[in-house]
């Protein structure tokens, strides 16, 4: 690697680093007959995870913007994964539940997001994967 400057050297390989990790995960995915994004991952198990949560909640979690949250709701809406429920203090706002083919998926996925964690982190000692995160989080709420 060519002597880069740190404020565009970090900032680059978080980059790679994530769109690698989106490859990989999509190909184990596709490997074990899975047809899921990792952006609809990230809502399942969101979904998952607090069941009843709104688009709005979910957006603020996963940092991305809301209309790009409601089309993946849609399209896990439309694959039988999800469903919306009205929420009647707010005609505007659904709460998000899994359907079986949701929960399908999270047992199914699960295991297989382990496995990729453990290998992107083999060699890496604890120690080093908490300074990791601990360096990232001070990055983000510098800059939020």
């Amino acid at each position: 690697m060519k002597n880069i400057k740190l404020e565009k050297g970090y900032i680059h390989q978080l980059k790679e680093t994530t769109k690698q990790l989106n490859r990989y995960f999509q190909e184990i995915l596709r490997q074990n007959g899975v047809s899921i994004t990792s952006d609809q991952w990230e809502l399942v198990k969101c979904i998952g995870e607090q069941e009843g949560i709104n688009q709005r909640e979910i957006a603020g979690i996963t940092f991305k913007d809301p209309a790009s949250v409601t089309r993946i709701i849609d399209i896990l809406e439309k694959s039988g994964a999800v469903k919306r429920e009205s929420i009647a203090e707010d005609r505007r706002s659904y709460a998000l539940y899994l359907t079986d083919t949701g929960k399908s998926l999270i047992r199914k996925i699960t295991p297989l997001e382990k496995e990729i964690r453990s290998k992107g982190v083999k060699g890496i000692k604890k120690h080093d994967q908490d300074k990791l995160t601990e360096i990232l989080s001070k990055i983000h709420k510098n800059i939020s």
